[in-house]
């Protein structure tokens, strides 16, 4: 009995080191192939790894809760193993395990419906779902198949604090070490701002500061801003160069701000455009517009409005 639990332990060590390899391959071939942003990496590679757990795994219907707790296990140990093996960022992997854990679940949900499910005409229309999810798994593999990238976020705000001293804000130093929302405490601030006076042809340049896994595998990086139109009323800049390790997921083309007096206040408006670069649109928008919004807001109160 001893032997067959040692043998069986053994086998589960290496049918995971060898889903841990296959799974490292795949993602590295998606990375050759410029496919790395795509849903297949985000949607296909999830959908392959439930599918091939659960032809090995054996589902009871008096106990299926039971599968899914083993299915998200063995899920989870390739998902960081690979990770790993990949030397993949912390942020990477925060981002891309709630889509994983979704794709995983809704494939063992498939799994069962279709397996307990008598009606023949039940069983047709279930089938439809995985079609839908590798419909998904395509998206941004080619031009067609990609959904608009371009974005902006407008942020407004109203304070007692002139136009003037706004101006003055822009041009003195920035310290961006400061409290944020619990999403943007994912990203790494700047480190150092370095900001002339503002005036059109002016630069910003913001160094960036990245370790990958906390401590190690560091990136360094630098935004240069450039503002293109300076006025009382209106301000625009455009990134010139972006080489921060955020540039991989989401491209910052520049801002807007418009500031107008009205009645002893200053209304402000911030436009900040970017191009999403992370495929499925479906789950990738709505988390970059958010973390873009909190990044306006931050940038109205710690940087526009600083007393």
């Amino acid at each position: 009995m001893a032997n067959l639990l040692d043998r069986r332990k053994r086998v589960i060590a290496l049918c995971l080191m060898l889903g841990i390899g296959a799974a490292s391959v795949t993602v590295r071939w998606l990375f050759a192939n410029d496919l790395s942003h795509s849903g297949m990496l985000y949607i296909g590679v999830p959908y392959l790894i439930a599918v091939a757990l659960l032809a090995f795994m054996p589902m009871r219907t008096e106990r299926w809760w039971h599968g899914y707790l083993n299915l998200i296990t063995w899920a989870l140990i390739l998902f960081l193993g690979s990770s790993i093996v990949l030397y993949e960022g912390f942020i990477c992997v925060i981002f891309f395990i709630p889509l994983y854990l979704l794709i995983i679940t809704l494939i063992f949900l498939f799994h069962a419906a279709h397996r307990f499910v008598r009606s023949k005409r039940a069983k047709a229309g279930i089938s439809v779902f995985p079609v839908l999810l590798l419909l998904s798994a395509a998206e941004g593999t080619t031009p067609e198949w990609s959904l608009p990238r371009s974005n902006s976020v407008t942020v407004v705000a109203s304070s007692t604090i002139s136009i003037e001293q706004i101006h003055a804000n822009l041009s003195g130093p920035i310290n961006m070490d400061v409290e944020r929302s619990l999403l943007l405490t994912i990203f790494p601030m700047p480190y150092e701002v370095i900001t002339p006076p503002i005036a059109t042809g002016a630069i910003h340049r913001a160094k960036t500061h990245y370790a990958r896994w906390f401590v190690t595998n560091v990136v360094e990086g630098e935004i240069a801003l450039i503002f293109d139109e300076v006025s009382r009323s209106y301000i625009r800049t455009r990134v010139l160069r972006d080489t921060s390790h955020f540039a991989g997921y989401l491209r910052l083309h520049g801002t807007e701000i418009t500031l107008r007096d009205a009645d002893g206040t200053t209304d402000i408006e911030l436009t900040i455009h970017y191009t999403r670069r992370l495929d499925p649109a479906w789950y990738f928008h709505p988390l970059m517009q958010r973390a873009m919004g909190q990044m306006g807001q931050l940038l109205i109160e710690e940087v526009l409005l600083r007393d």
